[in-house]
């Protein structure tokens, strides 16, 4: 999961059936495939690397030790003085609701 200096989730990746990895990127409010995503070239955390980086593994759609995930993301976003526009409860049920849309059967 990638988060600009505005807050906003910008990627999140997911498996497909063939268990290679797609791009999918989450702008305001809505999932779409990463290709058809922008960043402004005057997006500070494109400019400077302003920006939080996260990953988790998720097993049989469980995401495993997700509350320590994002624990540690509101700390670190916290250290670089950002703001996330989403609550920790909020953030749970988007990162929920992307793996069980995009699970492999």
């Amino acid at each position: 999961m990638m988060i600009n200096n505005q807050g906003k989730i910008i990627k999140i990746c997911g498996p497909t059936n063939n268990i290679k990895y797609i791009m999918i990127t989450y702008i305001n409010g809505t999932f779409i495939d990463s290709t058809a995503a922008a960043i402004p070239v005057n997006d500070l955390g494109l400019q400077r690397g302003y920006g939080v980086f996260d990953f988790l593994r998720v097993k049989g759609s469980q995401p495993l030790f997700l509350q320590q995930h994002i624990d540690r993301l509101y700390r670190s976003l916290a250290h670089m003085r950002l703001q996330l526009s989403h609550s920790k409860e909020e953030l749970i049920n988007i990162i929920n609701y992307h793996i069980q849309a995009y699970a492999s059967p």
